[in-house]
C-alpha cells in the first residue's frame, strides 16, 4: 500500500506535539519544552510541504543543495528530521536482507540511497549518479546529478528529462548509471522507466526510419506521398502508456 510522506510524518508528530502540550502544562524545564515544540514544528513544516501538487516547489526547505551537501541552516533547523531519517535508514541498512541495489539492465541499476563510497552501496564501474532524493547528502566522489524530491513522491517531467540527458550521456561514455532514491522505489523507478522508454523510442525511430527510406525506394512515384505520412502509433503509444503508468 502506498503512503505519502506526509502522512507518515504528521502522524508520527503527533507524540513530540502531544508531549509539548503537556510540558507547558505541567511547567517542564523549558528547554523540555523548547525542545518538543522545536521538534512538532518541524515535523509540521516538513508534512505540509510534501503534500499536495505543488510539493515541487519546497524540496529545497531542508537545504540540500545542487551539488548534493545539506546546508549549515538545513541541518541546524531541521536536525530533527535529519536525525530521524538517517536513523532510520541506517536501522533498515543494518538489518535488511534486501540488496542494496538492482542491476536493472547491462548498465543500469537502480537502488536506495549510499551512505558511502564502498562497493557495498554503490555498483562496480565508476557509475554515474542519479540522486532523487531531497533529503539525503551525496556521500561518494562519482559524477552526479542531483534531482530533488520528496520521499514517496515522482519526479517532475522536466526533472525526469534532464536525468534521461545525463544518464545517456554517461552511458555512451561507457560508465554505468546508477538511479538512487530514498526509501520508495517510486521515485527511482519512475526514472528508471523514463530512461528506458528513450532508448527504447531512440532505437525505434531509427528502426523505423530504415524501415521508411526503404519503402521509398521501392514504392511507385504515386504512393511515396502516403508512405511518408505512416505513422506507427503502436509502438509511441506502448511507450506513452508506460510511462504514464510510472508517474502515477
Amino acid at each position: 500500500m502506498h503512503v505519502e510522506l506526509s502522512s507518515l510524518v504528521a502522524t508520527a508528530t503527533v507524540i513530540p506535539c502531544t508531549l509539548a502540550v503537556l510540558s507547558f502544562k505541567r511547567r517542564y524545564p523549558w528547554p523540555v519544552s523548547f525542545l518538543l515544540g522545536h521538534i512538532t514544528l518541524v515535523g509540521c513544516a516538513v508534512a505540509i510541504s510534501s503534500a499536495g501538487p505543488r510539493s515541487h516547489l519546497t524540496t529545497g526547505l531542508l537545504g540540500k543543495r545542487e551539488d548534493g551537501s545539506i546546508a549549515w541552516w538545513g541541518k541546524s533547523l531541521f536536525w530533527p528530521y535529519h536525525l530521524t531519517l538517517r536513523s532510520k535508514l541506517a536501522v533498515q541498512q543494518l538489518y535488511s536482507t534486501e540488496n542494496p541495489y538492482d542491476k536493472v539492465a547491462e548498465g543500469w541499476y537502480l537502488g536506495a540511497w549510499p551512505k558511502n563510497n564502498l562497493i557495498l552501496h554503490l555498483p562496480p564501474g565508476g557509475v554515474a549518479v542519479v540522486d532523487c532524493t531531497c533529503e539525503l547528502p551525496k556521500k561518494h566522489n562519482q559524477p552526479y546529478l542531483a534531482l530533488p524530491t520528496w520521499d514517496t513522491h515522482a519526479s517532475k517531467v522536466e526533472q525526469i528529462q534532464k536525468g534521461v540527458e545525463f544518464a545517456l550521456k554517461y552511458r555512451a561514455e561507457g560508465r554505468p548509471v546508477f538511479v538512487h532514491y530514498g526509501s520508495s522505489q517510486k521515485v527511482g523507478g519512475t526514472m528508471a522507466v523514463k530512461i528506458t522508454i528513450t532508448r527504447i523510442r531512440g532505437r525505434t525511430s531509427q528502426h523505423q526510419f530504415s524501415a521508411k527510406e526503404n519503402m521509398r525506394a521501392a514504392a511507385p512515384l504515386g504512393q511515396r506521398t502516403t508512405t511518408l505520412q505512416t505513422r506507427h502509433t503502436q509502438p509511441e503509444f506502448a511507450i506513452n502508456t508506460a510511462l504514464n503508468a510510472a508517474l502515477l
